[in-house]
């Protein structure tokens, strides 16, 4: 897949970035990321014909908001960020 000029200017940010600065951005950015997965994965259980696909796509739901909670835990304990979304 091809980067679009968003991605390129994300990479570009978190480049420029260490330590604490790094985190808090790619937990943001990640849980960005994450929560229009769990949008697509949504339409996706909601549309498809076959169970297989219905699976994987309930799974990428499943797992992506469990990793949006587990980062949003993080910038509210380590960096006093509480209700990013």
């Amino acid at each position: 897949p091809e980067m679009t000029s968003d991605d390129m200017r994300v990479l570009e940010k978190l480049a420029a970035l260490s330590g604490e600065a790094f985190e808090i951005e790619f937990m943001k950015e990640m849980i960005r990321h994450h929560a229009s997965g769990v949008a697509k994965g949504k339409e996706c259980v909601k549309k498809v014909y076959h169970d297989e696909l219905r699976s994987l796509c309930h799974n990428v739901v499943g797992v992506q908001a469990k990793e949006i909670r587990v980062m949003q835990r993080w910038l509210c304990r380590w960096y006093d960020i509480c209700g990013f979304k």
